[in-house]
């Protein structure tokens, strides 16, 4: 998939030859697209990003050498590891298409074979820790209690993101909807 420059290019970023890295980068491959296919989530093409194919092994080491995708979240350093991969100035969104990246393919991976978490565990339990707009999931679930729900800090502003996202996409759909009316009735008066 990728030509050998590439593969120069970016063991510059790891500090080792380009043969190694070519190297490495197969071996990774071969146990990620293996650990997709044994949870059912097989790949067949690498994502894509600013008009070319993403390294899955390079953005995993950068990512895993900064502590690993919390981390990197709660640092806020997906930017700096976007910056890597010289992607063109078009791409206003590399930071949070990385991060959607990593979850996607990298998060379950990074936590079972870098952190060494029980595989049965991850797999099962989705993500407790992962932070979402900067807080931090709770490591257990909310408790019902007699006087009623107990939710933590980063429970609400978890809750919090969620509402406010879903009411941009109302608004948004609202907005264009009326729009779209008063544009239609403009022109039927016309």
């Amino acid at each position: 998939m990728f030509q050998p420059s590439h593969f120069q290019k970016m063991a510059k970023h790891l500090g080792i030859d380009s043969l190694t890295y070519e190297k490495e980068y197969n071996g990774f491959m071969a146990k990620l697209k293996n650990f997709h296919e044994s949870k059912g989530t097989p790949f067949r093409r690498l994502p894509w990003l600013g008009g070319q194919y993403l390294d899955l092994y390079l953005l995993y080491r950068k990512v895993t050498s900064a502590g690993g995708w919390v981390k990197v979240t709660e640092g806020k350093m997906w930017r700096d590891i976007a910056e890597v991969f010289n992607l063109p100035p078009t791409c206003t969104n590399a930071a949070f298409a990385l991060r959607q990246h990593y979850s996607r393919y990298l998060e379950k991976f990074e936590r079972i074979n870098f952190f060494g978490e029980d595989a049965e565990d991850v797999l099962t339990a989705g993500r407790p820790h992962t932070p979402v707009g900067g807080g931090t999931f709770p490591t257990h679930a909310p408790s019902v209690t007699a006087t009623g729900l107990s939710l933590t800090a980063s429970t609400w502003t978890s809750i919090s993101s969620v509402c406010m996202l879903l009411f941009s996409v109302c608004y948004h759909v609202l907005f264009n909807k009326l729009m779209g009316e008063c544009v239609t009735d403009v022109l039927t008066t016309v």
